[in-house]
């Protein structure tokens, strides 16, 4: 019996997530441009959201694991 991708990627290691020191591209539409929140990034062309890297939310309190990187002056 052969299982659909979906399950197939669900039991997979890889998990889609957009990580803040590195340039991410959508898993979606493949452009780079995002919506960063503080806890989750949306692809700003096809609207798929990813969890942010390294955030994690247990019922109020969110806590960081690694450093936000400096922001880059324009």
């Amino acid at each position: 019996m052969r299982q659909s991708s979906s399950i197939a990627a669900a039991r997979s290691e890889h998990r889609a997530m957009y990580r803040l020191s590195e340039i991410n591209h959508c898993p979606g539409c493949g452009q780079s441009q995002w919506f960063v929140g503080r806890m989750s990034a949306e692809c700003a062309f096809c609207h798929t959201a990813l969890p942010i890297s390294g955030i994690h939310a247990i019922g109020n309190v969110v806590t960081r694991t690694s450093p936000r990187p400096p922001l880059l002056a324009a």
